[in-house]
């Protein structure tokens, strides 16, 4: 799974707000690892997210919950039928 955006992909900015210690943490590995910290965020959380998918627990409740969504919301529903001209 890429973490570095192609030319053509689509960037949704978001504002994260961090501990001191931990934007101080950022910090320094942005900078010993020579990339931006933008980079390092999409790495890690692109790490934690794929974790979490390979989490068996994490896939049953993810289960549980688009069903009960899917239940919440009922049956499909079809367009009405147009009227002939």
């Amino acid at each position: 799974m890429p973490t570095e955006p192609d030319d053509n992909d689509f960037i949704k900015p978001m504002t994260v707000r961090l501990p001191i210690p931990l934007a101080d943490e950022l910090a320094t590995v942005a900078e010993v690892d020579h990339l931006p910290r933008a980079a390092v965020v999409r790495k890690a959380l692109a790490d934690y997210l794929a974790a979490r998918r390979a989490d068996p627990e994490f896939q049953r409740v993810r289960a549980a919950r688009i069903d009960y969504l899917r239940r919440m919301a009922g049956p499909a529903r079809s367009d009405p039928p147009r009227a002939s001209q």
